[in-house]
């Protein structure tokens, strides 16, 4: 039964270190290269089970590869978590003393009674900080050492030698698990870190023209948003880029909130922010003021000389056959311009204004200035 674990256990263990070595945060670190030593040794291992050298001798073999089970989990441990020199050489040393006395004492009982010492001293170590399935893997090792006691001292069934050997490579199965979910995570968190800005949540500005470009090519009708927060260059000065960045995260907050179901949000730059809006029956006049009219009340903050106004200008413009997407994003810009150069905190339709009042400019020189 040794040897058909050992065959089974050959690909986990050879997909194990194959996965560890893409891990990008560590690929190279210390850490990742004890894993891999450690699993380059636990393959040894399972070659000579199946090459039958523990077969000819009296002593205990099956022990170095329980040992050799919890390095991975320390090594592993270690990956996730930041640990002292110190408690590297204990828990190695430990392991390399239990595998040594559980091999030089051809005792049968002796070997599953180390390794649920040595499984139980994992799980008060390691197990607080690790993940579920981390956890789910010790059990699962316990209790197999557990079916070796009572296969030795109450059944004498065969049949338990397959179990055994099915709840270790299951152990080993969930640690597999667990990597590929930490590597999933790190690629979705890659990908989300290159369309999102990383301070509020919205997209960033790259990804939301590219989300009314895919709108414009589908000819759907849209709605684009145009939000700049007023006298956010002062709010800054006088109270700090801390409180600066708290506002800006609030607006975010309130503005995914009010386009939730209808469009997408994004962070065009600085305190600017944009909106898509995919619903062509919504009443923009409607939303856009409920927008300003939130951040006015809830974006605002009490300070000791009283209350300091937070306010939006808001523009927007509506897709008209013909405008690239580039252009209608100018367009909802240039409406929430000419709400600034009218007074602030208001809203305004692109086309509902005088012409008179936009100048590239003064435009150029209002945006160098942080209105």
């Amino acid at each position: 039964m040794e040897l058909l674990q050992s065959i089974m256990m050959l690909p986990l263990l050879f997909i194990m270190w194959n996965l560890t070595n893409k891990m990008p945060r560590r690929k190279g670190s210390e850490s990742n290269i004890q894993l891999s030593i450690i699993v380059l040794f636990t393959g040894i291992y399972h070659i000579l089970q199946i090459l039958g050298v523990f077969e000819n001798v009296t002593l205990n073999g099956e022990i170095l590869g329980d040992v050799l089970f919890i390095a991975i989990l320390f090594a592993l441990y270690q990956i996730f978590q930041s640990t002292q020199r110190w408690e590297q050489w204990v828990v190695y040393i430990g392991c390399l003393v239990t595998g040594l006395v559980g091999f030089c004492i051809p005792l049968p009982v002796l070997h599953p009674i180390l390794s649920i010492i040595l499984g139980a001293a994992a799980w008060y170590y390691l197990a607080s900080d690790m993940h579920r399935k981390a956890k789910i893997a010790i059990v699962l090792f316990i209790f197999s050492k557990m079916v070796v006691l009572a296969k030795l001292f109450i059944w004498d069934l065969s049949s338990l030698e397959l179990l055994i050997a099915l709840i270790t490579v299951s152990a080993y199965t969930i640690i597999i698990s667990y990597i590929v979910d930490y590597l999933i995570q790190l690629i979705r968190g890659s990908y989300e870190s290159s369309i999102q800005d990383p301070l509020t949540g919205l997209y960033n500005r790259k990804q939301f023209a590219a989300f009314v470009n895919k709108s414009i090519d589908r000819k759907i009708h849209v709605y684009v948003i145009f939000l700049d927060v007023d006298n956010f260059k002062q709010l800054n000065d006088v109270f700090g880029h801390k409180k600066g960045d708290e506002i800006l995260k609030k607006v975010a907050s309130i503005l995914l909130e009010e386009l939730e179901g209808s469009g997408v949000a994004g962070r065009y730059g600085g305190e600017e922010m944009v909106g898509l809006i995919v619903d062509p029956h919504i009443d923009m006049l409607e939303l856009t003021e409920s927008i300003r009219s939130r951040i006015e009340h809830e974006a605002s903050f009490d300070t000791p000389e009283g209350t300091y106004s937070v306010t939006a200008s808001i523009g927007y413009s509506s897709y008209v056959e013909g405008l690239s997407s580039d252009e209608l994003i100018k367009q909802a810009d240039e409406a929430m311009y000419a709400a600034k150069k009218s007074g602030k905190n208001q809203v305004v339709e692109y086309g509902k204004y005088e012409s008179s009042t936009i100048n590239v400019s003064d435009r150029n020189l209002t945006k160098a200035g942080n209105m």
